[in-house]
């Protein structure tokens, strides 16, 4: 049925709504959406109310997104998309009475009943929704995202086997796609199945490994096998590295002087979840051992406000107690963990506000400076006073200037020190979310050499806290790591600094961040491809004397360049050195701009 409303009518009705209850600070933006709704004639209103929640959404307003989904229910009645969005909404804003009333009554059968019951599911992990789930699922043969969040919901109740004999059936029954070929590999990884998983790989291995710089190198799917001409080339790189000279190797140069004397620091970041806020317990168990006075203020509210479960309203209150406990604590310095930016939490006007009438120092600490976080660098750069990263190749620094100090994960403490007897072998600890991690692990635990991946849940289990973490890598022999993150950037991940604090042997992807802090061949070894990888999981095997050495000579370097006190000096002597007025003053009018950077 046609709607009876007239695009003219609807376009004031969404200017009224607008008017009376989106954000002020968005507003216009949002008549702009309703303008260019207008203008383009014959558009649904369907098309506008969706443009209008998507960028209520964008934004972080999920109360408004709410209230804008509800008033697209009272214009078209019955619409799934703004049912399934509104559900959506009033679970992460922490009302799920509310959004099982809204689930409650999308009926059928078709793709929308299946959504409604995953949201379901995930509300109340309910026997008959997803025996129903199943059932509808079951009949459909175009493989989805459906299909998938059922998988990832049995493998999270450990229920695999049960996985396991739904994609038997899903498959001797319905063909499998091209183009999902993929994702039925990294199905097929979720429930443990990794020759399944390597088999669905061997028809895109060519379209992931080709080009010049493939994102995991080339591999045609077969291995070259391991022999003696292989083991004696990596011997030779690894005999002429260690014959440099020492003052020629590669080093980020980090102060020497102790941290300043009487600073109180205050590090704001997000609250532990099922696992450990890696950066709060490095940063809080290194100040010890540097006798830094460091209090943690963890709260994901103000931190990650798009993850957080709660109201706009609960987030903002927790905004209030935050600014509260830093008028208690009156830090000199607050190094904020600096996560995508939203309207729910803390921002740059907010803290360039609140140092300028405090007095303290901001230090954003970046976990990701690569060319994709680029706009949320350039969000912080005028409202901090450094901006500290791990990463020596980050394009920020020709931008931040003398704002920019790099740094290591200064893991160098406590547990990470506990050496112990290793495992022989070579080990990968992480999650396996980025389609070419998952395409390498599938072929490495198919392969026959000594490999243990921890991932999913076997990794929360083995290392459920930092201690836990710790001790599993300082009893293994070799850790690999991914560095490649997109077609043009690495990241020195933590994984670099734990492998080497803890005494490990770092099998790092060939990765030029690396090398400006390490040595191949001399303080870890690096891969370019699979086969690679294969070659050394044997090397290391053969020659675990040469891979002692190396892990050995990696953890004395870091000792000597990149322990907690030159950290703590480079990053605090930075933060509160003396900065022209005018700078600063001009930096508090940039914060302000913020906004249009998210």
């Amino acid at each position: 049925m046609a709607n009876p409303i007239a695009p003219a009518a609807m376009a004031a009705i969404a200017s009224g709504w607008i008017a009376d209850e989106a954000p002020e600070v968005i507003a216009d933006g949002l008549r702009q959406v309703t303008q260019s709704w207008l203008a383009q004639a014959g558009l649904p209103p369907q098309a506008l109310w969706r443009s209008l929640a998507e960028r209520l959404h964008h934004y972080g307003c999920f109360d408004a997104e709410i209230d804008a989904c509800r008033m697209a229910l009272s214009l078209m009645p019955g619409q799934s998309f703004f049912q399934l969005r509104l559900a959506e909404m009033l679970r992460r804003a922490g009302k799920p009475d509310d959004a099982r009333v809204v689930l409650g009554e999308i009926g059928g059968s078709g793709p929308s009943r299946c959504d409604a019951l995953l949201q379901l599911l995930a509300l109340d992990n309910d026997a008959a929704t997803l025996d129903a789930l199943e059932s509808l699922l079951a009949e459909d043969g175009q493989w989805s995202g459906r299909h998938r969040g059922l998988i990832e919901h049995l493998v999270a109740m450990d229920r695999c086997e049960r996985a396991t004999a739904f994609i038997t059936r899903w498959t001797d029954r319905w063909p499998i796609a091209p183009g999902h070929v993929f994702d039925m590999g990294a199905v097929a990884m979720m429930i443990g199945k990794p020759h399944l998983a390597r088999s669905l790989f061997t028809s895109i291995w060519g379209g992931v490994s080709g080009g010049p710089d493939p994102l995991i190198g080339h591999f045609d799917g077969a291995i070259r096998p391991y022999d003696e001409t292989i083991e004696t080339e990596l011997a030779k790189r690894i005999e002429a590295a260690f014959a440099l000279d020492e003052a020629d190797l590669p080093v980020v140069p980090l102060p020497d002087d102790p941290p300043p004397p009487a600073v109180k620091v205050v590090m704001v970041s997000f609250n532990h979840r099922a696992l450990p806020n890696d950066l709060a317990e490095h940063f809080g168990r290194s100040a010890r051992d540097a006798g830094v006075d460091l209090h943690l203020y963890l709260d994901s509210a103000i931190i990650m406000g798009r993850d957080f479960v709660g109201s706009d309203g609960e987030v903002a209150n927790r905004v209030d107690v935050f600014v509260a406990a830093m008028e208690r604590l009156r830090p000199d310095v607050v190094i904020l963990d600096c996560q995508p930016l939203s309207l729910r939490g803390v921002n740059p006007a907010m803290m360039v506000a609140l140092k300028a009438r405090l007095g303290f120092r901001l230090a954003c600490l970046m976990r990701d400076a690569h060319r994709h976080a680029m706009p949320l660098l350039q969000s912080w750069l005028p409202a901090c006073d450094a901006m500290v990263m791990g990463d020596p190749l980050s394009q920020i620094r020709q931008e931040g200037g003398d704002k920019v100090v790099i740094v290591p994960l200064p893991s160098l403490h406590s547990s990470f020190l506990d050496h112990a007897e290793r495992r022989p072998g070579l080990t990968f600890v992480g999650n396996i979310a980025w389609q070419p991690r998952i395409m390498v692990l599938a072929v490495l635990m198919t392969e026959d050499i000594a490999f243990t991946a921890i991932t999913g849940a076997r990794r929360h289990a083995e290392t459920g806290d930092t201690d836990a973490y710790a001790r599993l890598l300082t009893r293994t022999q070799a850790n690999l790591n991914v560095s490649r993150h997109a077609a043009d950037d690495h990241l020195v991940t933590g994984r670099v600094w734990e492998t080497i604090a803890a005494g490990a042997l770092l099998v790092e992807q060939d990765n030029p961040a690396t090398a400006k802090f390490f040595t191949p061949y001399r303080h870890y070894l690096p891969w370019t491809n699979v086969e690679d990888i294969v070659h050394i999981a044997h090397f290391i095997g053969r020659r675990p004397d040469l891979a002692a050495r190396i892990a050995q000579d990696a953890h004395d370097w870091a000792k000597r360049h990149y322990n907690g006190h030159r950290f703590w000096s480079a990053l605090l002597h930075r933060t509160i050195r003396t900065r022209p007025p005018e700078d600063m003053e001009a930096d508090r009018d940039a914060a302000q701009d913020w906004l249009a950077l998210v």
